[in-house]
């Protein structure tokens, strides 16, 4: 199951299953929010309600 990535590495916002991640790993989930490090886009990242957003870091 797919929650959040078009599969293409990039670091691009939006909703989940267009956004862009890059190499997302590690996973924190707090009440609906789930947040996973962006290893290769220096981030983290935020997937809540369908779409996807850096928390932080400058991507």
């Amino acid at each position: 199951m797919t929650l959040a990535g078009s599969g293409q590495d990039g670091v691009v916002d939006g909703p989940a299953l267009q956004a862009k991640l890059s190499q997302p790993s590690g996973l924190a989930l707090e009440g609906a929010a789930l947040y996973s490090a962006d290893r290769d886009g220096h981030t983290i990242r935020r997937v809540a309600a369908g779409m996807v957003s850096i928390a932080a870091g400058c991507g």
